[in-house]
């Protein structure tokens, strides 16, 4: 039997934040494939990305129990949308404090006890977090979420 756990676990952690919050509801989603920080579309939506990383050792399987192992999995959760201020060269204030407010928001959800199990896993934990609020001619405001999911799998 094989056990999927990269997809399923994405895609039940972008149902969950636009169930719960209405503002990513609407955002623009990509799935599985990273996004570089150079090369983001600053179209005026609201973007959410998640992907398994690549930037660390993504997955790593260590020992639980006797015939169980525990995978430790890590996620990048992108954020972006452009600045006003890249249009009009006027500080957006009140742009950058909404897009604070949200991101402050999405780490509130990762302190859920309902996202402490989402897709399977036995544990989720906010890691940290990566904030551009926006300034400057041309810029995207984006918060980078890194995430941990940790999995429990019995070995036959």
């Amino acid at each position: 039997m094989t056990t999927y756990l990269i997809t399923p676990f994405i895609d039940a952690l972008i149902d969950d934040l636009q169930a719960v919050l209405p503002e990513l509801s609407v955002a623009r989603v990509h799935r599985y494939t990273p996004r570089s920080l150079e090369r983001l579309e600053p179209d005026g939506d609201l973007h959410l990305a998640v992907w398994f990383s690549a930037e660390q050792l993504a997955e790593e399987a260590l020992p639980l129990a006797t015939g169980t192992r525990r995978f430790l999995h890590r996620y990048e959760v992108l954020l972006w949308q452009a600045c006003s201020e890249a249009v009009d060269l006027v500080a957006d204030e009140d742009g950058a404090r909404e897009f604070l407010a949200l991101v402050e928001r999405v780490r509130e959800q990762f302190l859920a006890a309902r996202v402490r199990t989402l897709g399977g896993a036995i544990e989720v934990i906010w890691r940290g977090c990566e904030i551009e609020a926006g300034g400057g001619q041309g810029s995207t405001r984006y918060a980078r979420i890194t995430v941990e999911a940790n999995f429990a799998l019995d070995f036959a």
